[in-house]
């Protein structure tokens, strides 16, 4: 036996014990739920109204492969007539959204209640970005998130980067995600809007 050999051989026999040591924890994910891939704790009293024609963009680590098969929001308080598009973002690699993953189509705000859109789109191990936008001023739960990768204000250590927003003309998501957006700081918990449904574990 060759030292190749022996080599793969102490990765095979000791598989389950290099697990427990490596294992990214946010890897255990199940299929079938709405993905919180971070610590996140939702509290339907937290709503956001949000401003009409502006990107809400809110970072969605993906720790593993996975396959999504729905996007949503929660609608508290209507704009009748109203409608709201959702989609998804690839970091660009300096935590700001880059290239345009997904255009998963418009939903209803109209009404009260969890809008969905129906989607089929793989996700790779990395960070993304899901948006959402308004030609209206509906209003909408909030899910608060206990961690941001976007850090903390440099000259107000107490508080921190939520997510981004951008004005733009409701209509079909632009690729890449525009430049100069703003970051908006909370001074109690970072949250997220659009939450994304977990299909499969690849």
């Amino acid at each position: 036996m060759n030292w190749i050999q022996r080599f793969l051989q102490a990765i095979t026999t000791h598989k389950d014990e290099l697990d427990a040591h490596t294992r990214n924890l946010y890897e255990a994910m199940r299929a079938d739920y709405y993905a919180t891939p971070v610590p996140m704790a939702t509290n339907t009293t937290e709503v956001k109204t949000l401003a009409a024609d502006t990107l809400y963009a809110q970072p969605l680590p993906i720790p593993r492969a996975v396959t999504l098969d729905e996007l949503a929001v929660q609608v508290t308080t209507g704009d009748v007539g109203m409608k709201a598009r959702l989609g998804i973002y690839e970091d660009n690699g300096s935590v700001y959204p880059g290239a345009l993953v997904l255009d998963a189509g418009e939903v209803d705000v109209g009404s009260t209640g969890v809008k969905k859109t129906l989607i089929t789109q793989a996700l790779t191990k990395k960070l993304y970005w899901t948006v959402v936008i308004s030609d209206g001023t509906p209003e909408m739960v909030r899910i608060l998130r206990y961690w941001t990768p976007i850090g903390t204000k440099e000259t107000q250590l107490g508080q921190l980067y939520s997510h981004l927003t951008r004005t733009q003309t409701y209509g079909v998501l632009p690729d890449p995600f525009p430049s100069g957006a703003n970051l908006v700081t909370v001074t109690t918990v970072p949250y997220t809007m659009v939450v994304a449904h977990l299909a499969s574990l690849d």
